[in-house]
Order: C-alpha cells, then structure tokens, then sequence
C-alpha cells in the first residue's frame, strides 16, 4: 500500500488521483477563490482500491461544529487496506473548513 501526505499545490488532481489503484492520499483542493484572490481549500483523504468498483463520498463538519463525522471519517480512512478494496472513498473530514475553528456555531450564540 502507498500512501502519500500531499498538501495543497497545482499538482493534485483529483481526477487524477482516482486512476492510481492501491493507493491511499490526503491534501487539500480549491473549492471556492475568495474576492482577494486567495483559495478556500478543503481537505480530502482519498483511497483508491486495487479493483474497480464505486465511490463512496462522505462529508462532515458542513457547520463547523460537527466532530463527530470528521472523527468517523479520519478512523475509517486509517482502517481501510486498499489492496483488498473494491472502488474508491473520498472523505471530506471538514467540508466547511473556514467554521471549524470557530465556537461555538453563530446559530448556537443565539
């Protein structure tokens, strides 16, 4: 099994990444430039498996308190063997990033 820590740079495709069988990454894409030119960049922790066979997308954090399913999804990423793997999983442990570090929610300050 390889796995690589890539973090962010013009050179992660995720499309890309998909092709290679047996693999296990995580980096962060673009999602979204900011008015000042800058990126919003998400995570992603992305396994190939050695055949083929569907994805499955999974996310957490969308409202930045959340824990639960980032944990989830960092333990499933870590317990998968891509080498007996049938299809691909792409985890988004924060799909809302910019919230993550902000507590409690802005709903919750009521």
């Amino acid at each position: 099994m390889q796995t690589n820590i890539k973090e962010y740079d013009e050179s992660f495709d995720l499309t890309q990444a998909l092709q290679k069988k047996g693999t296990k990454e995580y980096g962060f894409i673009h999602l979204a430039q900011r008015a000042n030119g800058s990126w919003v960049n998400i995570p992603i922790m992305l396994a190939v498996g050695a055949q083929d066979g569907p994805t499955l997308v999974v996310d957490a954090c969308n409202h930045g308190d959340e824990y639960e399913g980032t944990e989830g999804i960092i333990k499933t990423f870590e317990g998968l063997d891509v080498s007996k793997m049938k299809g691909s999983f792409i985890g988004i442990p924060a799909l809302n990033a910019c919230l993550l570090y902000t507590s409690p929610s802005p709903r919750d300050r009521g």
